[in-house]
C-alpha cells in the first residue's frame, strides 16, 4: 500500500514537469527539463513502476546537444491505456 501512495505522488510531481508527449506505438515518450531533481524523481519512479507493473519497458535518455531528459514508457497491448488513467489520476 506504501508503494502505491509513493507512486502517486511521484507520479504528480513529475506529471506536472511533462514539457511535452509523444504517443508512440505502443506507449508514449516523455521529456521534461534537464535538473537532478527530475532525474532522480524519474529514477524512483522506474523503480517504483517496476515493483508495481512489471509490463513496462522503460528508456531514460538525455542528450549532450539538450538539457531535457526523456522517459519512454512502453510494453504490451493495453499499455496507453493504462499510462492515460494514470496521468488523469495524478
Amino acid at each position: 500500500m506504501l508503494l502505491r501512495k509513493r507512486k502517486t505522488t511521484v507520479i504528480h510531481e513529475l506529471a506536472e514537469k511533462i514539457m511535452m508527449t509523444e504517443e508512440m506505438v505502443e506507449g508514449f515518450c516523455f521529456t521534461f527539463n534537464y535538473s537532478e531533481e527530475v532525474l532522480f524523481r524519474l529514477a524512483e519512479f522506474i523503480k517504483l513502476e517496476k515493483e508495481l507493473c512489471p509490463f513496462f519497458d522503460f528508456t531514460l535518455s538525455t542528450s549532450r546537444n539538450t538539457k531535457t531528459l526523456s522517459l519512454s514508457l512502453e510494453g504490451p497491448e493495453g499499455t496507453k491505456e493504462f499510462i492515460r488513467h494514470e496521468l488523469e489520476m495524478a
